[in-house]
């Protein structure tokens, strides 16, 4: 009571102490109010800027991935191409180079040629359907893939 007067006497009340104490505790309970809503709202603040930043960082997991596969599916067509490239054009070279040097006794052109086409399309074939070099396309594939993702990190 003194408080509120101030020890003036002028400033006495025609109030009861109660009614004075309920209207100090009103203004205190208005004035946590005031702080506890202003908390309330930066915590709405911070809580929609964490769902926004969650989700940013969703999407970005999401691209992450999308390249990660589009890197894989263009290393396994690298890789496949490489090797298709590498039998279908050495191999069929080294066996028309094997053919025309072992067999030296054929006379007709037309056979050694027929040989050579015969042999070099069985090769681009295995090349191609990945007949005889299924685990070198593999280890290619991978040695590719391995250094494109070490690219890209």
């Amino acid at each position: 009571m003194s408080e509120k007067t101030l020890g003036d006497s002028d400033n006495f009340y025609d109030k009861l102490p109660e009614e004075i104490l309920d209207e100090i505790k009103n203004f205190i309970r208005q004035e946590s109010d005031k702080v506890l809503d202003n908390e309330i709202i930066a915590h709405e603040d911070t809580k929609e800027r964490l769902i926004d930043t969650k989700n940013e960082l969703v999407a970005s997991e999401i691209d992450n991935i999308r390249t990660k596969e589009n890197i894989k599916k263009f290393v396994e067509n690298v890789s496949k191409w490489t090797v298709r490239l590498i039998f279908g054009i050495t191999f069929p070279v080294v066996l028309i180079v094997f053919v025309l040097a072992n067999y030296q006794s054929i006379s007709d052109d037309i056979v050694k040629i027929i040989v050579v086409i015969v042999s070099a399309t069985i090769c681009v074939l295995s090349g191609y359907f990945g007949i005889s070099v299924k685990w070198i396309l593999e280890k290619l594939k991978n040695r590719i893939e391995h250094w494109l993702l070490k690219l890209f990190e």
